[in-house]
């Protein structure tokens, strides 16, 4: 399976509500909301371009930061990563690492059903604080 932009911008969007103690820049937009505003950009009369739904973008406010962290399709690609690829049995992400490893590496013409939200809070806690980000798990609920 080839994870493109859109289903990196779908593991931050499904992350999100689960994780209280973030805070979200208001220009965070969904990769839909992305994609329809690009459809009337490409209409004659619009004025204003917005950001190619490709490169997505959230600003984040997380414990430990003095500042917003910025990530995108390769901070949260590179995040995926890390969990994915441990070992299923022994992963300190626990089942998110074996359910994103099956999402993965899912043959192209398989059933693209999502990841689970927990494992996607897995990826985006590992986008913010790498191998690190384990350690919020627990206050996760996930």
């Amino acid at each position: 399976m080839f994870i493109d932009e859109k289903d990196t911008c779908l593991l931050v969007e499904m992350a999100l509500p689960r994780l209280p103690f973030l805070g979200v820049d208001d220009e965070f937009l969904t990769f839909d909301d992305l994609e329809q505003l690009k459809s009337k950009d490409d209409s004659p009369a619009a004025p204003a371009k917005h950001t190619p739904p490709e490169q997505w973008y959230a600003r984040i406010s997380a414990p430990l930061y003095e500042s917003l962290v910025e990530v995108g399709h390769k901070q949260v690609f590179a995040a995926l990563r890390i969990v994915a690829f441990h070992d299923r049995d022994d992963s300190p992400w626990g089942k998110a690492t074996a359910e994103l490893h099956d999402w993965v590496l899912a043959p192209e013409d398989a059933d693209r059903s999502r990841p689970r939200e927990a494992a996607a809070v897995a990826v985006l806690l590992a986008t913010l604080y790498g191998e690190d980000g384990r350690f919020f798990l627990p206050a996760t609920a996930a």
